[in-house]
């Protein structure tokens, strides 16, 4: 009995497969005709670059990065105190979005020599290390929203 049942868990879990993939060259077909400035971004693959488009609504919804910025609630929000003068991200926003972008934060750090010298220079203007991400964050969604500015190619489908 453990072993039929363990046969038909393992055949579930190929036709799983085999439907993702089929899903994922779907996203990926219908996306890079839509979002080939996004996708020329380092760490912004076929899904973020579909998350991105679906969260944002397309490139004409904002007038402003700064728009964008804060319906993704990467608009920096003063907590000054006294003499201490900080900011830090609103917990407010299209939190997939958000999410989105912060994958892309990620990766770049990792393995994009611009965005780890971006950082390196906020730690040296003496910002924390949230501070910094915060900051590189507020700086990709201004390559994204120029990004989603770009003349885009649209599919005619017959």
């Amino acid at each position: 009995m453990q072993v039929r049942i363990c046969r038909e868990l393992l055949t579930r879990i190929g036709e799983l497969t085999r439907q993702e993939a089929a899903l994922r060259s779907e996203i990926a077909e219908r996306v890079r005709p839509l979002a080939p400035g996004l996708l020329a971004i380092s760490g912004v693959g076929d899904l973020i670059a579909a998350r991105l488009l679906v969260e944002t609504g397309g490139p004409g919804r904002f007038a402003s990065d700064a728009a964008l910025a804060r319906h993704a609630g990467c608009a920096p929000i003063e907590v000054s105190s006294g003499r201490t003068r900080r900011h830090r991200l609103s917990r407010l926003g299209n939190r997939k979005l958000n999410a989105a972008l912060h994958q892309v934060v990620l990766t770049q750090v990792r393995v994009h020599p611009p965005a780890r010298a971006y950082l390196a220079k906020k730690r040296a203007e003496g910002k924390s290390t949230k501070e910094a991400f915060r900051c590189l964050k507020r700086h990709l969604v201004r390559v994204v929203f120029r990004a989603l500015q770009e003349p885009q190619v649209v599919a005619v489908s017959p």
